[in-house]
Parts: C-alpha cells; structure tokens; sequence
C-alpha cells in the first residue's frame, strides 16, 4: 500500500514528466446526450496511469446526476493499483480501492475487504480507453472491484460481463486506426447509454 500511494502521490503532483492523451466523449440515452466523460492516459517510463471522470444526469422516477472519478496505475502493463469513487446526487455511493499483493488483489469496497487471487491484472476498463484487451480472457471493473469475461463479438468488438449476465454488459467498439469509438452499457434499473467519442485522441505536454 504504502509504494502505491508513493507513485500515486508523484503522478499527481506532476514530480513525473512525460506523454499525455486525453480523449473526449459525449453520453447520450435515447439519442439525447446525457452527459460527458474525459479519459486521460499518463506515461512516465514504466508507469502507465489512466484517469476517468464522467458526469451524467438520466431522469428513471426523479432526475438522478451520477458522477465518477476512476483511476489505475501499471507498471510494466500490470496493475498495481486502482480507484473508483462514485457519486449520486453529490453524494459518495461507492468507494472501491484496489491494490497488487503477492499473488493476489485486495479489493476494498465501501469498507468491506475481498480478495482477487491473480498474479497480473492486465486489463480494466480504465485502460480499454486507450487499448483493446486482445488476448485478454478477463478484464477489472474498477468501480465492481470484480473480474469481468470479455467475450468477442465481432472485429475490434468486445463484450464485458459478469458470469454472462446479460442485464449488466459493457460493448467496447473500437475502430482501425481510430481506437476506442463508442461503448454501450446496459445496467439494471437504469436507461441503456452510451459513450460516444468526439474527438480524435490528442497528446499534450505534461506540465
């Protein structure tokens, strides 16, 4: 815990220079955009960091604004740890905190502690921003703190669920040369959205 926190500590206070890109995208449910998500991805040597912060605002009985701040570190294409905090309505509904052991995950989620027992996770939603799972039979929810199948669907198309479960899947569909185009979610209780890239991938100066 305590290295993690260290190379957190230096990716965010801008200690570590290196290669930045960031893509934008719109969220839309039913053809109308419901919201916005920037995902960035940091690179210094061989520490990968991604960051993911979205912000949605979708009617079900009542408006309901959900927001999230998702982040995870590799090291040599492996991770090492991650976060995820979700907010409903301006306040925390779930704080998942994931951390590399020997042999394992420790996976602290709202206080209640579990364990993924995997030498290498080196998958999760987070980096399939920026690059496809080939050859990868699971990937990490980062804000479920749980392993997800990632079953091919088609060319550059990729579905991720939990034991098949067809209420909760993420498609991730990417384009030749482009990367990541759009992402479909279908979740339980709530409207079918989804995540749609407007920009081309952009590398900016870290400052």
């Amino acid at each position: 815990m305590k290295n993690a926190l260290i190379v957190l500590f230096l990716l965010a206070s801008g200690l570590l220079e290196g290669q930045v890109y960031k893509g934008h995208y719109k969220i839309t449910s039913d053809k109308d955009e419901v919201g916005q998500l920037v995902a960035t991805k940091k690179q210094e040597g061989d520490l990968v960091k991604y960051e993911i912060s979205s912000d949605v605002t979708v009617r079900i009985l009542f408006k309901v604004q959900m927001t999230s701040e998702i982040q995870a570190v590799f090291r040599n294409e492996v991770l090492i740890y991650s976060s995820a905090t979700l907010y409903l309505n301006g306040n925390v509904y779930s704080d998942t905190k994931i951390e590399r052991g020997n042999g394992f995950y420790t996976v602290n989620k709202d206080g209640h502690e579990t364990k993924i027992y995997s030498e290498e996770i080196r998958s999760s939603s987070a980096k399939l921003y920026f690059h496809e799972p080939i050859g990868e039979e699971f990937s990490l929810s980062e804000t479920e703190g749980e392993m997800k199948t990632v079953d091919i669907q088609g060319i550059k198309n990729y579905a991720l669920t939990q034991d098949g479960n067809d209420r909760s899947v993420s498609t991730y569909i990417y384009r030749e040369g482009e990367g990541l185009n759009r992402i479909r979610l279908v979740r339980p209780y709530v409207p079918e959205l989804y995540v749609y890239r407007v920009d081309a991938l952009s590398e900016l100066d870290e400052e």
